[in-house]
């Protein structure tokens, strides 16, 4: 018998990208209208974007969870939803909101998240 490409996609973002003795760390993810909980999560910190002449710039974090609503988060909630990662960035914080749902799958959401002053 094969097993479903969803059932294996499901199972590698368990079993290898949120792996936190490899590539995941942990992060308190806070579901609008849940109680806080802490999932692993793939965290990459992107740049700041130089946004005209001011100089000004975002700082944005790409978060990977499992899509799973026990392991993970079931259904993002953009705007509502906020993470707590485990040590402060510069120019970002340790406290940002989940600005909008990149991709998602069986197995995995990818979360773009700004620094809870930064909702733009």
């Amino acid at each position: 018998m094969t097993t479903p490409l969803h059932t294996l996609l499901a199972g590698d973002a368990e079993k290898v990208f949120l792996n936190e003795d490899e590539l995941a760390e942990t992060i308190v993810y806070r579901e609008s209208g849940f109680a806080p909980r802490e999932v692993a999560a793939l965290v990459s910190r992107v740049p700041p974007i130089e946004l005209g002449e001011i100089g000004a710039g975002r700082a944005e974090v790409d978060v990977w969870v499992q899509n799973d609503a026990e392991k993970g988060v079931d259904k993002p909630d953009p705007r509502r939803d906020t993470i707590e990662l485990p040590y402060e960035l510069e120019g970002i914080g340790r406290e940002l909101r989940v600005l909008r749902v990149i991709t998602g799958d069986a197995g995995l959401w990818q979360l773009r998240c700004v620094g809870l002053g930064r909702q733009t």
